[in-house]
């Protein structure tokens, strides 16, 4: 499964959030309190709020070096097609193991970065 979303303003680019089936329905269950049989709406709301949260973790840290930007609402893709539809090559990627969850890759791809100097 993978979870796209938008980065848009000082920075631009792509933030990608790749992680077995296994793992979103963890995610699902730690948000939602239940673990889905699918990958119905329920599920895919959850999975796009947790995307958003780390979304706004890169937000955060951008912040902190002068970069303003905004996370783009996220999409769920989920396939057989789903890990080779977005392949980010610009930064190196972040593997995590999160306990009782399993492995998260977090890919982040950035086209431009200016910072804002306050005077």
């Amino acid at each position: 499964i993978r979870l796209l979303c938008g980065l848009v303003g000082d920075a631009d680019g792509m933030l990608s959030i790749s992680l077995s089936r296994a793992a979103a329905y963890r995610i699902v269950y730690l948000l939602g309190g239940f673990i889905p049989r699918t990958l119905d709406a329920f599920a895919r709301s959850c999975l796009r709020e947790f995307a958003q949260m780390v979304g706004g973790n890169v937000a955060y840290q951008l912040a902190t070096q002068g970069a303003q930007i905004q996370v783009v609402p996220c999409s769920v893709l989920a396939g057989p097609d789903a890990a080779s539809v977005f392949t980010i090559y610009s930064q190196p990627s972040e593997t995590l193991s999160v306990p009782g969850v399993g492995e998260i890759k977090i890919e982040l791809s950035l086209n431009r970065f200016q910072t804002r100097h306050v005077a």
